[in-house]
C-alpha cells in the first residue's frame, strides 16, 4: 500500500512537471529573442564606451606630456638665467649694505 502511494505521488509530480513545461516552454523561447537583442545592444554600447574612454585617455596622456615638456623648458630657461647672471662677492655686498 505504501509503495502504491509513493508511485502515485511520483506520477502526479511527473504530470505536474510536464504540464508546467508545456505551458511555459514556448514563452521562454519567445522571451529569449528580445533578451538576446538587448544583450547585443548592450555589448555594442559597452564597446563604444570603451573606445571613447581609450581615446580620452590617449588625449589626456598626450596633453600631460606636452605640459610636462613646457614645464621642463621653462625650468631649464630659469636655470640658464640664474647661472648666466653675474654673482657678486658676499663680502662686497655686506660692505655696501653698511653705511
Amino acid at each position: 500500500m505504501r509503495f502504491i502511494i509513493r508511485v502515485g505521488t511520483w506520477a502526479l509530480a511527473a504530470v505536474g512537471i510536464k504540464a508546467l513545461y508545456d505551458r511555459y516552454a514556448p514563452k521562454a523561447k519567445e522571451l529569449r529573442r528580445p533578451a538576446s537583442a538587448v544583450l547585443d545592444t548592450a555589448k555594442h554600447s559597452s564597446r563604444d564606451v570603451v573606445e571613447h574612454a581609450k581615446a580620452a585617455g590617449s588625449e589626456i596622456l598626450a596633453d600631460a606630456r606636452q605640459r610636462s615638456a613646457e614645464v621642463r623648458d621653462v625650468a631649464a630657461d630659469a636655470v640658464d638665467e640664474v647661472t648666466s647672471t653675474p654673482t657678486t662677492d658676499s663680502a662686497s655686498r655686506t660692505k655696501e649694505a653698511k653705511p
